[in-house]
């Protein structure tokens, strides 16, 4: 009893450290949708839900046929943002069952992951600092996107004049047959163009919103 219960302990520690690790990674590489604590959490807490559920039914088929259909009749609508939040939930699962064979395997991918992530990161800062290229792209929720600004009815004009006169913006635009509907969210890395936004729509907007951060 007390080896059975000194291997679950370890083999849950293993896979905690593992899910922190890859959390970690994803942070470093800027990733600011990870530090969302509905996602860090739901990272923690998978892998220990599904070493617990695989060690109960493992070599037992009544259990395991009973978990198939419990699930078969439980619908999960929780919408995936990206492929990439996708893939840690998915690898935090197999973290869970890999414990199940044994301790070393979940710390083992997870060191894995980390390797990539962080490589795939400093290669495109690499790139960036001698080429001046930017390797990959950042959606609005996948990269470093600090700053950020909202307005809401506004002309096309001033909207053509600001898209123009701004290089390395994101832009998503609602234009509507009413001006006062329009909305537009544009975000930069860059702290004074959103700024410079800010001042520039004074008394050209019916609203506007800005976000600088921390």
């Amino acid at each position: 009893m007390n080896s059975l219960l000194i291997e679950t302990l370890w083999a849950i520690s293993t896979i905690f450290a593992s899910s922190v690790l890859m959390i970690l990674s994803f942070a470093i590489a800027k990733q600011t949708w990870i530090k969302s604590r509905q996602i860090a959490l739901s990272l923690l807490l998978l892998p220990i839900i599904t070493y617990g559920i695989t060690s109960v039914i493992s070599g037992n088929i009544a259990l395991s046929l009973g978990l198939v259909g419990a699930l078969s009749i439980v619908r999960f609508r929780n919408p995936v943002k990206s492929p990439l939040e996708l893939t840690a939930l998915f690898a935090a699962i197999s973290y869970g069952v890999m414990a199940t064979h044994s301790i070393y395997w979940p710390l083992l991918i997870s060191l894995a992951l980390c390797g990539v992530i962080l490589f795939i990161h400093f290669l495109d800062l690499q790139i960036k600092s001698f080429f001046n290229l930017n390797l990959l792209s950042y959606s609005f929720t996948d990269g470093e996107i600090d700053y950020s600004i909202e307005f809401t009815g506004f002309s096309e004009s001033f909207i053509n004049d600001i898209i123009s006169s701004n290089k390395g913006i994101a832009i998503s635009l609602s234009s509507c047959r009413d001006e006062k509907d329009n909305y537009v969210f544009i975000s930069s890395n860059n702290k004074s163009v959103i700024e410079k936004m800010y001042l520039l729509s004074k008394n050209k907007v019916d609203k506007r919103t800005m976000n600088i951060g921390l």
